[in-house]
């Protein structure tokens, strides 16, 4: 039996082998792209990594669904053929077959999730162990008595209920036959009327995503893509949302908690990705979005602030640098040095023996890295670069 309505967002609740709520109100939960999807409950922490689009996936099979938690973050596993035991993860969609239970009743709807592809032998479902907090391929032997398969209740969602904002501010269109591919578009996107040239493209239908916490770009943006006078009560609920009681934006707790989550995940980036040599001595610090005490303070112009800068990212005027931007240009020092580079104007050029002592104070006779990888050694970086013309245009 298929789902009541072909697609929609949704909570998606475990219910294992038993009664609702049998295992503690676990529901299904983004946890990141290529991770497992796991298992938590409904509860504030959780809020906006719970909620799911279901959505059709074969034009031939009313049961297949994708079932995404954002954009390139559907349910998939990664191997070419589905195994017991592989988790399922967040990556580009697979389709998964959904079918009602028996047991399902108005809003409760119970079904079981199994993907589309199929070994011999057993049927895989989507569930989870005892003990397990993320998802996996269940095998269930195709035998007489089998034990059953593991539930899930897909609770839909009211969007203009829902106890989070969500905020739409740009629109992303798919391909019925293109599951996965996204053509991006809409406010801070490009335009709606380039949203109205994919419309309906090989003449498969379009999905759209409206991303959006005021309601009058993505009505306009929705009214350009389907070609309608769309009002706001027009505009089908999984589509459009707005903040409760019609606000617009985020709370001040959204918008902190939005801003800690994604400066924890760019330090994480940051700290397990390989750096040059260059941007491992000059950049020791962490990314934060609070400003460096040093920098908030800062004593010169602001003119020394953008040069050092400029400096300490390696993108200064100086002639090597300029030189791979405008190849015929001179790449010596006005001292005779063949090349004029970041290292020799601080190290060696004869032009600023003079205020060189500034650096050496704190760095020593070598000008080791320190000179970017302390407080200090800024400091007298930017006095240095106060007192010359260093890396001047």
């Amino acid at each position: 039996m298929s789902l009541p309505r072909p697609h929609g967002l949704y909570l998606v609740q475990f219910i294992g082998y038993g009664e609702s709520g049998s295992l503690g109100d676990l529901y299904a939960t983004r946890k990141g792209h290529r991770q497992s999807v796991g298992l938590d409950p409904n509860t504030p922490e959780f809020h906006g990594q719970q909620v799911l689009l279901v959505e059709p996936a074969s034009r031939e099979d009313p049961d297949v669904h994708a079932i995404s938690f954002a954009p390139e973050e559907s349910w998939s596993y990664k191997s070419e053929n589905p195994v017991p035991g592989e988790p399922i993860v967040l990556g580009r969609p697979k389709g998964f077959r959904m079918q009602r239970s028996e047991r399902s009743q108005g809003r409760h709807i119970f079904t079981s999730i199994a993907p589309e592809e199929q070994p011999t032998g057993a049927t895989l479902y989507v569930g989870a162990g005892e003990h397990q907090r993320e998802l996996t391929l269940v095998p269930i032997p195709v035998v007489p008595d089998a034990p059953p398969a593991p539930l899930w209740e897909l609770k839909p969602l009211d969007l203009y209920k829902l106890n989070k904002p969500y905020k739409f501010d740009k629109i992303i269109l798919c391909p019925l036959v293109l599951v996965g591919h996204e053509t991006q578009t809409g406010e801070g996107w490009g335009t709606p009327a380039a949203a109205k040239q994919q419309e309906w493209t090989g003449g498969a239908r379009q999905r759209v995503w409206l991303v959006g916490g005021r309601p009058k770009p993505a009505l306009v943006a929705y009214r350009m893509v389907v070609g309608i006078k769309a009002t706001r009560k027009g505009v089908p609920r999984h589509l459009v949302c707005t903040r409760p009681n019609g606000g617009g934006g985020r709370t001040q707790v959204d918008t902190a908690e939005a801003t800690r989550n994604a400066s924890l995940t760019w330090s994480h980036l940051w700290s397990s990705q390989p750096h040059s040599r260059f941007v491992s001595e000059h950049i020791r610090r962490n990314p934060s979005l609070s400003l460096h005490p040093f920098f908030k303070a800062f004593p010169y112009h602001r003119a020394i602030h953008a040069r050092l800068i400029q400096v300490t990212m390696g993108h200064a005027f100086f002639g090597e640098y300029r030189e791979r931007f405008r190849p015929d240009d001179d790449p010596s020092c006005p001292c005779g040095a063949p090349r004029q580079t970041l290292d020799h104007v601080l190290r060696a050029c004869p032009s600023f023996d003079l205020a060189r002592h500034t650096l050496r104070e704190v760095s020593g006779p070598l000008l080791s890295s320190t000179l970017f990888g302390t407080t200090a050694g800024l400091r007298a970086v930017a006095k240095f670069l106060n007192s010359t013309d260093a890396f001047k245009l």
